[in-house]
C-alpha cells in the first residue's frame, strides 16, 4: 500500500514516528452457525498491526 491508500486511516492506526513501519492484516469471514444456539450469522473482521522485529519487511508467496 502506498501514503495514499491509507491516507484516511487516522482512526484506525496508531500514532508512529516518521518512517516507522508496521506489518498489518486484514481478514474477515462469514460466520454461520451449524446449530441454532442463540447465535447470529454475521461477517466477522480482524484488523490486527504490529511493528516488525528484525526484519524490514514481510515477502509472501503463495506459490
Amino acid at each position: 500500500m502506498t501514503s495514499d491508500d491509507v491516507r484516511d486511516w487516522h482512526d484506525k492506526l496508531p500514532v508512529m514516528p516518521d518512517n516507522e513501519r508496521v506489518t498489518l492484516v486484514e481478514t474477515w469471514r462469514d460466520f454461520e452457525p451449524l446449530f441454532k444456539t442463540g447465535l447470529e450469522r454475521r461477517d466477522i473482521h480482524n484488523f490486527v498491526f504490529t511493528r516488525p522485529r528484525y526484519a524490514p519487511r514481510t515477502v509472501w508467496s503463495d506459490g
